[in-house]
């Protein structure tokens, strides 16, 4: 997938964010915003987007430890954690290789963002 931008959801898109993930095969309670904000913990949810279509995201809780590492992990009590998708019609190969496109997208932006991340999907 070319042109994807991977940024980070702003406050007042998160009601966008809570109907994409009412609209995901993926989506669960642990991925709404009002779940991330009873966790007590900072969290930022980036968006994989393509123009001004949100295609895919994922949920984080940022964190800097004692010596200044920064990264990201899941919130407390969260059992499931992971990407999102929208749901894609295309064919099984064509929205196998979008989601793991996607996905490398957001794991990048991640990569650049963190010193270390922990997740358990």
């Amino acid at each position: 997938m070319s042109s994807l931008e991977v940024r980070s959801i702003a406050d007042s898109e998160l009601d966008l964010w809570n109907i994409f993930d009412d609209k995901s095969l993926q989506g669960t309670l642990f991925h709404k915003s009002y779940w991330l904000r009873a966790s007590g913990e900072g969290f930022k949810i980036y968006g994989c987007f393509k123009g001004e279509e949100l295609l895919a995201g994922m949920p984080i809780v940022c964190s800097v430890s004692r010596l200044g590492v920064k990264g990201a992990h899941r919130p407390p009590l969260t059992p499931y954690f992971g990407v999102i998708f929208r749901n894609n019609k295309a064919k099984y190969v064509t929205r196998i290789s979008d989601e793991k496109g996607m996905g490398k997208a957001i794991a990048a932006r991640l990569k650049e963002l963190t010193s270390s991340s922990r997740y358990v999907m």
